[in-house]
């Protein structure tokens, strides 16, 4: 068994794009924060949901083992917070047209 979340995972979109899976279902808000569709996870934290998945499995019986794993997720410079990967519109602005009009 393997999760697929596309919207919040560079390998996993590419593996949806390849199945013809969505790209575009998030279960994590722009706060981390699990969405009203995760069902006993909604307005948990992400870190909150791996523990209590973590709990639900050990509770039946399921859980084999848990062993650290290095993550490659960035961190933000300024907040110091995990950065989630989310598939959005990206925007541009040419900041120096625009500077020119801020001066005028």
């Amino acid at each position: 068994m393997v999760k697929i979340t596309p919207a919040h995972d560079p390998a996993d979109f590419e593996t949806a794009k390849r199945h013809g899976l969505p790209v575009d279902y998030r279960v994590l808000d722009n706060d981390g924060v699990m969405m009203e569709h995760t069902g006993i996870f909604a307005g948990k934290k992400d870190t909150e949901a791996r523990e209590m998945i973590v709990n639900m499995l050990r509770g039946k019986g399921n859980l084999i083992k848990v062993t650290p794993h290095v993550s490659p997720v960035g961190y933000s410079e300024r907040g110091g917070v995990r950065v989630q990967t989310i598939v959005s519109i990206q925007w541009f602005v040419d900041s120096k047209k625009l500077s020119e009009r801020v001066m005028e």
